[in-house]
C-alpha cells in the first residue's frame, strides 16, 4: 500500500521498533531477543555466512530503532482507507 514514489526507493520494514534512546528487549523468544550478543556465524537466506567477529551487539549499537522526525511508518498490511481517520496521516 506504499505509494510507488516511496516504495521504489525505500527499504520497507514490517515494524517500526522502539523509540526509547536506550531500548531494552521485552521478549523471551530468543530469535527476536536482539540484545543477545551473538558470536557464532549465521547462514543468510542466499546461503552466504554472516560473521560477527566483535559480536552482533557491536553492529547493532545502542540507539532508538525509530526516529519520528526522520522515519516514515506505513501500515503495509492495510489499505490507506483503513487509516483515514489517523492523526498521523
Amino acid at each position: 500500500w506504499a505509494p510507488s514514489a516511496i516504495a521504489a526507493h525505500a527499504v520497507l520494514l514490517t515494524h517500526w521498533g522502539r523509540v526509547d534512546a536506550h531500548p531494552t528487549p521485552s521478549t523471551r523468544y530468543m530469535a527476536d531477543f536482539w540484545a543477545a550478543n551473538w558470536h557464532s556465524p549465521t547462514r543468510a537466506i542466499d546461503g552466504s555466512r554472516w560473521e560477527w567477529p566483535q559480536g552482533s551487539r557491536a553492529m547493532i549499537g545502542d540507539h532508538a530503532c525509530y526516529t519520528p522526525h526522520k522515519d516514515i511508518v506505513i501500515p503495509v498490511f492495510s489499505p490507506p482507507t483503513a487509516w483515514a481517520a489517523s492523526p498521523h496521516l
